[in-house]
């Protein structure tokens, strides 16, 4: 699976209009190879517009990109809304459990997505990934109101991820981050595996998400 992290950076004065070109996105849903898109405003800092899709592979994600992205991008001119854009391909490397069987599942459920940007020390890469499936997921499967997620590694020169996991709601997501995730931080050894984390913490908006029609 294809995972697609888009990060915008909004102006005030352009807020609404940003909001009602995403709302635009819907013919995604026809789409052959596409799995799903999710959107909100970043809590930790409101002028960051972040998006989430999910493609079946490659191949869906260039068919969509050649044949329907600019047109759609062009009709809302959405592209005259923010000031920055920054895109990040990830492809899975394995799901996350929780209420539901991973992050496609949990795409229509949640109220708050969580995503972890990690760029990892090379000769700390091993680890990291093993830490992730031994320490991280299990206890994340665990946590009240997890629905699902992601682990996924982004086309990058370095060693980069993408840890992404959907919440019911703020609060669920608050207790885990608050309780459970300063033990787990120690367990896994954190700091020695991660250069740069950049944590996003971003409230849904229901009107920005665009599920399969088959589904």
């Amino acid at each position: 699976m294809l995972i697609k992290w888009i990060v915008c950076c909004v102006p005030l004065t352009t807020r609404a209009e940003f909001a009602q070109a995403q709302c635009q996105w819907t013919p995604l849903s026809k789409l052959d190879g596409f799995l799903g898109q999710i959107g909100g405003w970043n809590s930790r800092e409101p002028e960051q517009a972040c998006i989430l899709a999910c493609w079946r592979d490659q191949a869906a994600y260039n068919a969509f990109m050649q044949n329907m992205h600019d047109a759609i991008s062009d009709a809302s001119a959405q592209h005259k809304t923010y000031d920055a854009i920054q895109v990040m391909l990830a492809e899975m490397v394995f799901p996350m459990t929780g209420k539901t069987a991973g992050l496609v599942a949990a795409l229509p459920q949640g109220g708050v997505l969580r995503v972890a940007d990690c760029i990892v020390s090379a000769e700390r890469q091993a680890h990291f990934e093993n830490v992730q499936r031994a320490v991280w997921t299990p206890a994340m499967a665990a946590a009240d109101g997890m629905l699902g997620g992601a682990f996924s590694r982004v086309r990058a020169a370095t060693p980069r991820y993408l840890v992404t996991s959907i919440w019911r709601d703020v609060a669920a997501h608050e207790r885990y981050a608050t309780i459970q995730a300063p033990i787990l931080r120690q367990q896994a050894d954190v700091e020695q595996d991660v250069q740069e984390l950049r944590g996003y913490v971003v409230s849904l908006i229901p009107e920005w998400a665009v599920i399969p029609a088959q589904r």
